[in-house]
């Protein structure tokens, strides 16, 4: 098991994560296996390398294109 954490410092996470979380929720339900916790301006990945690794890069993709 390993943990990345991805930090929402240039946007809102309010605005980012969607109403009630439902933009991480998302994310969440297609990595059942992974376990993903916001906390305050981070969220915490955690789960095996490869769920954690895509998790990552797509929440950082989403991160690239936030405005």
């Amino acid at each position: 098991m390993i943990e990345k954490i991805i930090r929402l410092e240039a946007v809102s996470p309010v605005d980012f994560l969607g109403r009630e979380n439902k933009n991480l929720s998302e994310v969440a339900a297609c990595f059942p296996s992974a376990k993903i916790i916001l906390d305050g301006n981070e969220i915490k990945v955690q789960g095996s390398t490869q769920a954690v690794n895509k998790i990552h890069d797509i929440l950082q993709k989403l991160l690239a294109h936030y405005p």
